[in-house]
């Protein structure tokens, strides 16, 4: 017997010699998965979620089966801009980008040909091993690289402005290695920070809180990393409150003052009433708090008549009692 398809204007194209060479190897739900993603090739570009919708398949099961076609050159990585209806675009309002899931893992012969269109890269990698103080990467490091360049279309200045930074901020260590500087610029990314004008405003902040806060440790005597609630209230001082070192200073001999102990929590309260106030100068902070102070006393003293001014009123009206008993008794008499 002889077929053919049913619709010979809407069949699917697969790489003849690559799918051939690999499909007496393939396991059932690999040649599903191949199936169902055949499917979806009119998309242009489709991901793991594309493919579980249409099929119910384990998403795992999904992801290693299309690492198999990848291995095999039947299937290749696209980038956000293959397809823009595409699923896997990443815009500024994308949810967080799960590594394991969503960024591509690149064969070597992938590798090749993007870096052959991409001749930057070459330098970008030289760049980067620099920066890391290492001689070469490997295959696992350089995948790293090429997916923030090729997959998330970042710009090689972007890249090695957060490489810089770090070094800068970290010198070398476990926050200079490749898998810690990478983790950095997607939780940037994922901050909305997708521009290269949009990370030299949010870098130069960092830098600036980076020194704050170190200033602020120092002034408080902690001797270990700030807790992510002491963070938030460090910020705060510098970012909302405005506050400079010189008042944190100030705020922080108040503190130690009334409670015997350096506490962040408390000289919170102090700069958080200066805010109220408008200052945004030492000489206004002592200003307030002499005013403060000036107003406590006045108040006392108040109370201080006013209890005095009682105890002598009620004195006087005992007395009165007293006079006028006695004065009764003699009557009487």
């Amino acid at each position: 017997m002889i077929f053919k398809f049913t619709d010979s204007e809407n069949t699917i194209n697969l790489p003849k010699d690559a799918l051939l060479n690999k499909l007496s190897t393939a396991s059932e739900t690999e040649l599903k998965v191949l199936l169902y993603a055949s499917a979806l090739a009119d998309k242009g570009s489709f991901d793991e979620n594309d493919i579980q919708k249409i099929s119910n398949l384990d998403l795992t099961d999904i992801i290693i089966a299309l690492q198999f076609w990848r291995g095999a050159e039947v299937l290749t990585l696209g980038n956000a801009s293959d397809n823009k209806t595409s699923s896997t675009k990443k815009t500024k309002t994308s949810k967080k980008i799960e590594p394991e899931h969503d960024v591509p893992i690149y064969t070597g012969t992938e590798l090749d040909a993007i870096m052959s269109k991409n001749p930057d890269l070459n330098l970008l990698i030289d760049e980067c091993q620099k920066i890391t103080g290492k001689t070469i990467f490997n295959l696992h490091e350089r995948n790293k690289i090429v997916a923030l360049y090729d997959y998330l279309g970042l710009s090689e200045e972007y890249i090695l402005s957060v490489f810089n930074y770090c070094r800068r901020a970290y010198g070398y260590g476990t926050k200079t290695t490749i898998p810690y500087i990478v983790k950095t610029i997607y939780s940037i990314y994922d901050k909305g920070i997708d521009t290269d004008e949009k990370l030299q405003e949010y870098l130069k902040f960092m830098e600036e809180y980076n020194s704050y806060e170190g200033q602020v440790v120092r002034i408080f005597g902690i001797q270990r990393k700030p807790s992510q609630k002491e963070e938030a209230i460090i910020e705060k001082w510098m970012k909302t409150y405005s506050m400079t070192i010189d008042m944190v200073e100030y705020a922080y001999e108040m503190t130690v003052n009334a409670t015997n102990k350096a506490s962040i929590p408390y000289a919170d309260k102090i700069m958080l009433n200066w805010h109220k106030e408008g200052c945004t100068t030492l000489e206004q902070a002592k200003e307030s708090e002499f005013n403060y102070k000036k107003k406590k006393e006045q108040v006392t003293a108040s109370q201080s008549s006013f209890d005095t001014d009682e105890f002598f009123e009620a004195a006087l009206k005992r007395s009165y009692e007293k006079i006028e008993n006695l004065s009764n008794e003699q009557n009487k008499q």
